[in-house]
């Protein structure tokens, strides 16, 4: 980098750096549970050491660059619904909207009865907590 005031000029070798705009393209898996830790691997360009995610704002953990195009992380807690997936390098951000959705798991906490003949037929009630009509 060289200044330069009054015909006079100064310089200072590696003065400035050009830093590469990561892009993120993929999220797989791009969805996991609301309470997070969901292993996922990143998909763009320009990852590097020192790289940094987050998922909606919120900081990923276990965050590894595998090389300059895939990174790992693990996904944090987060409310049901998609987010933005931001991968940050050097001060740098790409991001993917809508990247990765948070899902309510569904959970099981009894089965009325618990039995019934192998030729089938027999009416049986789930109970749980986060069911949803039209959910498999």
């Amino acid at each position: 980098m060289t200044v330069t005031v009054n015909q006079q000029s100064g310089s200072l070798a590696s003065g400035f750096t050009y830093v590469l705009i990561p892009t993120v393209t993929s999220v797989l898996p791009n969805s996991g549970a609301t309470v997070g830790g969901t292993a996922v691997t990143i998909t763009g360009t320009n990852f590097a050491s020192g790289a940094s995610v987050t998922f909606g704002g919120t900081a990923a953990t276990n965050v590894a660059v595998a090389s300059a195009t895939q990174l790992t992380a693990t996904a944090p807690a987060g409310t049901a619904g998609a987010v933005t997936v931001t991968v940050t390098v050097a001060g740098q951000s790409g991001s993917l909207a809508s990247g990765f959705t948070y899902l309510i798991i569904p959970t099981v906490t009894s089965v009325s009865p618990s039995g019934g003949p192998t030729a089938g037929g027999t009416a049986v009630t789930i109970t749980g907590t986060n069911y949803a009509v039209g959910r498999p």
